[in-house]
């Protein structure tokens, strides 16, 4: 059962209000950490903080505008503007908003011998290009920009594959910590994707430096993939902002496509250029265990 609960409130900025609210685990109270908070298609989204905390710009005009809230292993909650002001005044609006935990299991598997690895990769990282996509648009707040994410489509052809390893090129990163959560999705029609299950979420902490390759072993997390899926590198954390507060990814503009998720609970779109994403994996038998 969803509970519609958050501790929350409207700051009033004119016609713009700040949400202000915290996500939590329906069953033990617990702060829910990193939720994709938005307005659906909206352009305007975040994600929670270490403490399930977040802020959120609207519109209050925007009647039919629809505010989700989604985690991994949750149930996803769904509100109008409408529901929420019906809840509360412009000024001041606590709520709290309790995710409920789906029941579902993932099956384990080993590999039988290191004898039945074939190696594949998709993609390419170190793309030497002076075209880029930013996690960190201008023309936002950091803030507002948490949950942009960057994708990688691949294909395994029919074959079961178990994800090795992910490595990115960065432009620029100005920032002394960013935190990015790897994302693995299913297509389930021509650019339609939805989040693929798994045994737990995927973090990934990069100290500042202004440019350079990256990687990331998957191999402890025993993803297995098979058929046409979406790798996405989602931007989730930060800390101490330097210059600009500029984090790039190079591109091979004009040739390729990236996926682009403009902000958190938006659609994807197509962006030509290929992103600097490079996914590494093995063609295995594998046992059920």
């Amino acid at each position: 059962m969803l509970l519609f609960l958050v501790l929350y409130s409207f700051v009033s900025l004119g016609q713009n209000n700040i949400i202000i609210g915290q996500v939590i685990d329906a069953d033990s109270g617990e702060p829910l950490s990193f939720s994709s908070v938005g307005w659906v298609n909206q352009n305007k989204g975040t994600v929670s903080d270490q403490v399930g905390k977040f802020r959120l710009e609207t519109l209050t005009e925007h009647q039919d505008q629809i505010l989700r809230i989604s985690k991994m292993g949750y149930k996803t909650l769904n509100f109008s503007l409408e529901e929420i002001l019906k809840n509360c005044s412009l000024r001041e609006c606590p709520m709290v908003f309790e995710l409920s935990q789906t029941a579902t299991e993932l099956p384990e598997f080993t590999l039988e011998a290191e004898g039945d690895f074939k190696n594949v990769v998709w993609g390419k990282a170190n793309r030497k290009s002076i075209f880029g996509l930013t996690y960190n648009p201008k023309d936002r707040k950091p803030e507002e920009n948490l949950g942009r994410e960057i994708g990688l489509q691949i294909d395994t052809k029919g074959k079961k594959i178990k994800l090795e390893q992910v490595k990115i090129t960065l432009s620029s990163l100005q920032f002394e910590k960013s935190t990015f959560r790897v994302n693995i999705y299913t297509e389930t029609g021509e650019n339609e994707f939805v989040a693929m299950p798994q045994n737990r979420e995927i973090f990934w902490q990069l100290e500042r430096k202004n440019t350079g390759d990256f990687m990331l072993d998957l191999s402890e997390f025993n993803i297995l993939l098979k058929g046409k899926h979406l790798i996405g590198i989602e931007w989730v954390r930060y800390e101490k902002m330097y210059g600009s507060g500029i984090i790039s990814m190079t591109t091979g503009y004009p040739f390729g496509k990236s996926f682009l998720k403009n902000s958190s609970q938006n659609q994807w779109e197509i962006i030509k250029g290929a992103p600097s994403i490079e996914v590494d994996g093995a063609v295995v038998q594998l046992e059920s265990n």
